[in-house]
């Protein structure tokens, strides 16, 4: 599959309007307000660009555990910073006698299991108490697992009915929570399951439709995606939330396939799909720690929000380029362990 650089552009603006969200929560401003929806859409696209990228591999060549070793390649060393950078805060905030910092015992266990990308239920801080976003890594990897288990060779009908299922919880969840906020502590978790169920499933359909057109009005998908994460909540109802989920970002993948990206654009829609999962990865554990320093410099609110900003995306610049040599260091040779194995 060749790299579509408007899913590029599109997944950029939506780690940008996460990183937005997390830092308007934490300055006390209404930043991107949607913009947890923005996980959805990361769903969505993961399960189109897999489908398109690995089903037929895996319908020949491609082994389940080489698929696994791929994706822990793809995923993991990022998913590892975040993790790193959780501890290093909590360090931090124990050795300042932080009052919300976790006891010893509790880092531990949070780092043992939060480093193998399984929840920990300690205090307030949601499952993934080291770095919150990883919620959704974690299901990622899960899913993508299940994916080369069975879904890349399950019927359309599976399809449906799993979407149709993720579709029927999210809109539960809807009533029960006024919004898609989810997930990310143990009592919403299965909401969680829900949005990934739907999500991924739907790009796995979505991709096996082939559908074929001129995708002229691809350079809108990411504007538009930014004014849909950018609406404030206000009065919105949580039916808000389902409508973007369930319809608008499907159109939207649907809308980008096949944009050819020319002049200019390339170098920046390169750049911010390089640059999307290493800010989604380890933003959030930066965010306390330069909120403390902004804090004791007292600058306003809107001038914190920038020098969060900026943090956040040297750190992911760092993150991305040390991800690269790990990754170089650990990807086999070309074609070296692609060879499906007999299972025992």
């Amino acid at each position: 599959m060749r790299r579509n650089l408007a899913f590029d552009a599109t997944r950029g603006f939506a780690a940008f309007a996460v990183l937005a969200y997390h830092i308007g929560h934490a300055v006390g401003l209404p930043l991107f307000a949607s913009g947890y929806l923005a996980v959805d859409f990361f769903f969505i696209l993961s399960g189109y660009v897999l489908q398109k990228a690995y089903a037929q591999r895996l319908e020949s060549d491609l082994s389940f555990v080489a698929f696994v070793r791929l994706r822990l390649v793809r995923l993991y060393p990022l998913f590892a910073m975040g993790v790193a950078l959780g501890i290093a805060r909590a360090l931090g905030a124990i050795a300042i006698g932080d009052p919300r910092a976790p006891s010893v015992p509790e880092l531990a266990q949070q780092t043992v299991l939060n480093a193998l990308m399984l929840p920990a239920q300690i205090g307030s801080d949601g499952i993934f108490p080291l770095n919150t976003p990883a919620w959704s890594l974690s299901l990622e990897m899960a899913i993508n697992l299940v994916f080369a288990a069975v879904l890349f060779r399950a019927s359309r009908r599976w399809l449906v009915a799993i979407c149709v299922a993720g579709a029927v919880g999210i809109g539960f969840a809807a009533t029960q929570f006024d919004s898609l906020d989810q997930g990310w502590n143990l009592s919403s978790y299965w909401v969680g399951v829900c949005r990934v169920a739907f999500g991924f499933t739907m790009g796995l359909w979505l991709a096996r439709l082939n559908m074929v057109h001129s995708a002229r009005f691809a350079l809108l998908v990411p504007v538009i995606l930014l004014f849909v994460l950018a609406m404030p909540r206000g009065n919105i109802p949580a039916a808000y939330d389902v409508l973007i989920v369930l319809v608008i970002f499907p159109v939207m993948i649907v809308a980008m396939e096949g944009a050819v990206i020319t002049g200019p654009l390339r170098t920046l829609f390169t750049w911010l799909g390089d640059i999307s999962y290493p800010l989604y990865a380890v933003h959030y554990p930066l965010l306390i720690p330069i909120g403390l320093v902004v804090k004791r410099l007292h600058f306003g609110p809107w001038i914190a929000a920038a020098v969060m900003f900026l943090g956040a995306i040297v750190a992911a610049m760092i993150a991305a380029h040390l991800d690269r040599l790990i990754r170089k260091r650990l990807q086999s040779p070309p074609d070296q362990g692609m060879k499906r194995r007999a299972v025992a």
